[in-house]
């Protein structure tokens, strides 16, 4: 869920191959740079807060909120399709901008996911400890949740999944759209109707199985070849400061979303926090916590960029 930016090939210099990856960038003044997706997720980690916090004080609703909150649950509750559609989408449009080696690949989503994941799962054990609260050390914890889980955990996996699968599903698709198109739909649906008629896997191994969502990375990947950039229009709305601040809630969603894992948690009952200050804490930690991990790991610097490796080595093309 981190920012993702593309350069597009200089005039002259032929079109780029489809088939590397992501510019390891935070720079706002990128060609290529798409705010509506940052806009996009900036909604859709207001969603998964909203969703949280009447989650939580559904009991203490009335009158209009809790019509609000009866009416809205199913659209809140289509942040975490909304943000796997917008990775799909995002890593595939960058690519196909910015070329990178499958070395490369791996390296910049280590980079990108796992410091930031590290330092919350410590923060949720530390806090686990310190209050006394029952740790949870098992297969989950292998594959993203935290020693306290919190709410939306399992979207951790499934962003871990997307990464490590991400080269082989665009393989596939870039081999074939059609084909590609009638086996992740059929794997989608035979995935949902064993979930339904009770022959699929476990409630917790289908919520952070990235099988159910596989309908919408084709979707995401489809759309990103048809996209031929924003329009003048949404790039002056983005100068606005609202989108400014909805954008960089879509840049730090991630950061956002480990955060407020760790307060919608028993955690942040233990310490007495209420919902509104779980929502509130989170989106400002959050956004402290990207601009620490960005300034620390050297993002859309000289030396950032250098300090991925295989620079010289062959581009990895789909074709």
């Amino acid at each position: 869920m981190g920012k993702v930016h593309g350069q597009k090939s200089p005039a002259g210099t032929g079109a780029q191959k489809k088939g590397g990856f992501e510019r390891f960038s935070v720079c706002g003044a990128a060609k290529g740079y798409l705010p509506v997706v940052d806009f996009a997720k900036g909604l859709a980690i207001i969603g998964v807060l909203l969703l949280h916090f009447f989650t939580e004080t559904k009991a203490q609703l009335s009158g209009f909120w809790l019509s609000f909150h009866e009416a809205g649950m199913p659209v809140l509750n289509l942040a975490v399709p909304a943000f796997v559609f917008l990775m799909a989408f995002n890593m595939a449009y960058a690519l196909g901008i910015k070329p990178r080696s499958l070395v490369q690949y791996f390296k910049g989503r280590a980079l990108r996911l796992l410091p930031a994941f590290l330092v919350a799962f410590f923060a949720s054990l530390f806090f686990g400890i310190l209050l006394g609260l029952p740790l949870n050390f098992g297969m989950q914890q292998a594959v993203g949740y935290f020693p306290v889980p919190g709410a939306g955990n399992y979207f951790i996996p499934l962003v871990f999944q997307f990464a490590i699968l991400f080269p082989g599903m665009l393989w596939l698709y870039r081999r074939s759209r059609i084909c590609s198109l009638g086996l992740f739909f059929a794997l989608d649906i035979i995935f949902e109707a064993g979930n339904i008629w009770g022959f699929g896997p476990a409630v917790v191994v289908y919520q952070y199985c990235i099988a159910r969502f596989l309908a919408l990375v084709w979707i995401g990947f489809f759309l990103s070849e048809k996209f031929s950039g924003g329009s003048r229009a949404v790039a002056g709305l983005a100068s606005s400061l609202p989108l400014k601040v909805l954008a960089l809630f879509g840049i730090a969603s991630y950061h956002i979303f480990l955060v407020q894992i760790v307060f919608f948690s028993a955690i942040g009952n233990a310490i007495g926090f209420t919902a509104a200050d779980k929502v509130l804490l989170s989106l400002a930690i959050g956004i402290l916590f990207y601009y620490a991990n960005k300034m620390l790991l050297g993002w859309g610097t000289a030396k950032g960029r250098d300090a991925l490796p295989g620079r010289a080595a062959k581009r990895w093309a789909v074709q």
